[in-house]
């Protein structure tokens, strides 16, 4: 047997879980990835919750305020800006 330790943002209290207890009832478990965002601007970097949704196509710095919003092609920040693409990109 082999155990797999991750860290896992919890959803729904948006909590880090190392470590996950298996019950034995229906249960659906749902994780969110997340992504960094670094601000061209100000190169404050923030990590984020990826929505599995829509796209997020506006997002302020916490930094500096600026407005970000996608570049060229890109359907989200997190594409443009983010460290990690949006899950459709993925």
């Amino acid at each position: 047997m082999v155990l797999l330790m991750v860290s896992l943002l919890c959803i729904q209290c948006g909590s880090l879980a190392g470590n996950m207890k298996q019950q034995t009832d229906s249960l659906e478990v749902r994780f969110a990835a997340t992504a960094e965002i670094t601000c061209p601007q100000c190169g404050h970097k923030k990590v984020e919750t990826l929505p599995t949704e829509v796209c997020q196509i506006r997002y302020t710095c916490e930094g500096c305020k600026a407005s970000l919003t996608p570049q060229g092609d890109d359907c989200c920040v997190f594409c443009s800006y983010g460290d990690h693409k949006c899950p459709s990109k993925q």
